[in-house]
Order: structure tokens, then C-alpha cells, then sequence
């Protein structure tokens, strides 16, 4: 319990410090100049691998439910 409130009042201590603050630009932000040459993308083969498609039967169990009784 202790613990609790010291980190609560720390945590006061700095959020009225932060909002205390005043904060003036003295000095817009700027992008840099930069300069752009032609580049080259990688080139890739790729080749796909085979795949055998087949059909396989499965036999799913028949499930059957029944619902509680709901007297209330």
C-alpha cells in the first residue's frame, strides 16, 4: 500500500512538472536538402515447386445435442 501511494505521488510530482513548463519555438524546423540518383531494384527467379492435388474422403461422427431443461 505503500508503495502505491509513493509511486502516485511521484507520478504527480512529475506530471505537475511537465505541465509547469512553457515551451517556445526559438528555431523552425527545416527538412534537409537531399539529393536523389537513380537507384536499381533487385531482380529475382523464383520457381514454383509442384504440388500433387488429390481428394481424400473422410467420415465425420454425427453428433447429436441435447438441451438442458430450462424450468426457472
Amino acid at each position: 500500500m505503500r508503495s502505491i501511494r509513493t509511486a502516485s505521488l511521484v507520478s504527480l510530482l512529475l506530471v505537475a512538472g511537465v505541465v509547469a513548463c512553457e515551451v517556445e519555438e526559438e528555431r523552425p524546423a527545416q527538412l534537409p536538402e537531399v539529393q536523389v540518383e537513380e537507384g536499381q531494384l533487385p531482380e529475382y527467379r523464383a520457381e514454383p515447386r509442384e504440388a500433387e492435388i488429390g481428394r481424400d474422403t473422410v467420415t465425420v461422427p454425427e453428433v447429436q445435442l441435447e438441451e438442458p431443461n430450462r424450468s426457472r
